[in-house]
């Protein structure tokens, strides 16, 4: 294929991602904030439990994991850039319904069903839209600043957003969501037009890469690569989500803690992501994504090594102390892993097929905290069970860092990786 490179200023690099941050930034505050409304709604202040509760998480998890693959099928059909604006408009709608409907509960699972649908069609979009934004030359910085945008939500979000339930009421704060994403549309409108390529654009990366190559969704699976990196997001995310779901349980049993200890092992995570984008952003020599990648696992691997020796420590200090550590590590690894595989995939991946690539990968983690929700209650049924139930999932991280190690190709350089992928691109 011939490789065409399009010429990015870094004016052009910076406006675009100010637009795309400060949209990202503000959406994702207002998420936050009806996401603690509801909780307000529905657990606080009425009689809810650990039902309403797993159905508010199940109303955002299971849209997603359906609407995922089709929202990044429709990002490689459509204008990126409307269906980013069409998405955070469409979003007024079920969030007004919930303040309107907010005396019924009822209606809250429904509402919440179709704004995680509409939602869905950000996040492919978004991370497909990035090499033609921005350069693939910049990508590893770029989402870098980005999930710094998104740590600092995690951080500040649930803060703001009790604040504000707790000042102004669950339905009233809500209008804030509303809010961000009037805000977050009228961004989006000044980003360039993003239409997908034309037929001969297609029809030339095809050819370049081989005439025999198959196309769609058989020509992703045919790239081991690209399989590969969704099957390591998919059982990371499920590990992972296996932790998170006994960490507060693990705080209340052996840390002899409550809502307090619990908050600031999140905003822990939140800072450790927050430190290693920051380093991603600010270091002067990139190097090949594989390779941080794998730093990423072996970061996770040490988190559930230090989480699995405070569990078996048998004493409360020594415990809190290895796992307040090991929620930074956990943070710092997140931070790595999101940006670099996103950044991969965006190298892999040919323009045509990137929403789709992008929309799977939404999906697989997705797939993974769905299973983790439904296997961990049935594998873990006490807290006496918690010392072979961690001992299991850090010698499962282990092996997947290591089948990473071995699988994935670190002494090939970021050139050879993406000069067949590059297409010419020029911003409107």
């Amino acid at each position: 294929m011939t490789t065409q490179n399009t010429e990015f200023t870094t004016t052009q690099t910076r406006r675009h991602l100010l637009i795309m941050g400060i949209a990202e930034g503000v959406s994702g505050l207002g998420s936050w904030i009806t996401m603690l409304a509801l909780f307000s709604l529905v657990v606080f202040r009425s009689d809810g439990g650990l039902f309403e509760t797993g159905g508010i998480m199940l109303s955002l998890l299971i849209p997603m994991l359906i609407f995922s693959p089709v929202a990044g099928y429709l990002a490689d059909k459509f204008d990126r850039r409307s269906m980013m604006i069409a998405s955070q408009l469409l979003s007024i709608i079920p969030v007004a319904g919930l303040i309107l409907l907010s005396s019924n509960t009822v209606w809250v699972y429904p509402l919440l069903a179709l704004q995680a649908t509409l939602s869905t069609l950000t996040s492919p979009a978004r991370r497909a839209a990035m090499p033609r934004l921005v350069g693939r030359e910049a990508l590893t910085k770029s989402n870098a600043i980005l999930q710094q945008i998104a740590s600092g939500c995690k951080i500040a979000g649930p803060f703001i957003g009790g604040f504000l339930v707790a000042l102004l009421g669950p339905s009233p704060a809500m209008i804030f969501d509303i809010a961000s994403y009037l805000v977050a549309g009228a961004l989006l409108f000044a980003l360039p037009k993003l239409p997908v390529l034309s037929q001969a654009e297609r029809e030339s990366e095809a050819v370049g890469e081989g005439e025999a190559q198959p196309s769609g969704l058989r020509e992703l699976l045919a790239d081991s690569r690209i399989t590969w990196s969704f099957l390591v997001i998919f059982l990371i995310v499920v590990i992972l989500t296996g932790f998170d779901m006994v960490l507060p349980t693990f705080t209340k049993v052996y840390l002899i803690g409550g809502e307090k200890s619990f908050g600031m092992l999140i905003a822990l995570v939140g800072v450790g992501s927050l430190v290693s984008s920051v380093w991603l952003w600010r270091r002067k020599r990139q190097t090949e994504p594989w390779r941080d990648v794998t730093m990423g696992l072996g970061l996770f691997s040490a988190y559930l090594v230090v989480q699995t020796a405070a569990v078996w420590s048998g004493n409360q200090l020594v415990a809190t102390v290895l796992t307040f550590i090991g929620s930074l590590v956990l943070g710092l690894g997140a931070g790595v892993v999101n940006v670099q595989l996103t950044t991969l995939l965006q190298n892999l991946a040919p323009d045509r097929l990137l929403g789709r690539v992008m929309g799977f990968f939404q999906g697989a983690m997705v797939a993974g905290q769905l299973l983790a929700i439904f296997a961990v209650p049935l594998v873990l049924r006490d807290a006496g069970e918690l010392r072979p139930f961690f001992l299991a999932l850090t010698a499962l991280m282990g092996l997947l860092t290591l089948a990473w190690l071995k699988l994935s190709p670190p002494n090939k350089t970021k050139q050879e990786d993406t000069a067949c992928l590059t297409v010419e691109t020029t911003p409107a």
